[in-house]
């Protein structure tokens, strides 16, 4: 399990592992160490094409999360789970918005920022809906009311559910917090709900820990 930054450091651990075990090959063996080498030498021939591999997916990779946008396309996201400034208009949005970005893009930014605040209060919510026609055309209209009649869009009413369930469950980690091993690192500090159920469920054998 790795988390994205970490990728170069494991190749890079990977790739001096093969290259110390094909480096073998120089050094002054027996007739038997020499034949144990023969037979693991097409394992490390496949380990090394393999590493090729990952090293070029990587580099292609690193090619778009190297960029400004999906930098701040994820701290977006982040300041969102976090619930920071999750009660206001997001300027990252509106962005995209002015730039005509793919609306599916920018609708699925609005929608999380709507589930991790409980709703969005109304101004916002009529602000974003006028912005999104006015761009994209009167057919955005029809979509904005689908997403809100299956409660994808909503006002901001009552308890907020995601602050309490976030806290309750430990959803998101803070840098000092941070563990290579646990699974917020495969999605930027945050672990989804059903994630950590699933952890509840098998630690405690059912619901009530029974």
């Amino acid at each position: 399990m790795l988390y994205i930054y970490q990728v170069g450091a494991a190749l890079s651990k990977k790739a001096r592992v093969i290259k110390t075990q094909l480096d073998e090959r120089h050094n002054e063996k027996s007739v038997q160490e020499i034949k144990q080498f023969v037979s693991r030498l097409p394992q490390m021939l496949a380990n090394k094409q393999s590493l090729a591999t990952h090293t070029a997916i990587a580099e292609y990779i690193k090619e778009t999360t190297d960029e400004f946008e999906f930098q701040d396309a994820i701290q977006c996201e982040e300041d969102f789970v976090n619930c920071v400034d999750n009660e206001k208009v997001c300027p990252f949005i509106e962005d995209l918005i002015a730039k005509k970005e793919p609306i599916t893009k920018v609708i699925r930014l609005i929608c999380l920022q709507c589930a991790t605040g409980s709703g969005l209060k109304p101004k916002v919510l009529e602000h974003y809906k006028r912005e999104l026609v006015q761009v994209y055309g009167l057919s955005t209209w029809l979509t904005l009311c689908n997403l809100e009649k299956c409660g994808l869009l909503k006002p901001q009413t009552g308890t907020r559910q995601y602050t309490v369930l976030r806290k309750a469950l430990r959803l998101t980690m803070d840098e000092s917090e941070l563990d290579p091993k646990d699974k917020s690192c495969l999605s930027n500090k945050y672990i989804p709900l059903t994630v950590r159920l699933s952890e509840h469920i098998a630690k405690n054998k059912g619901w009530s820990g029974e």
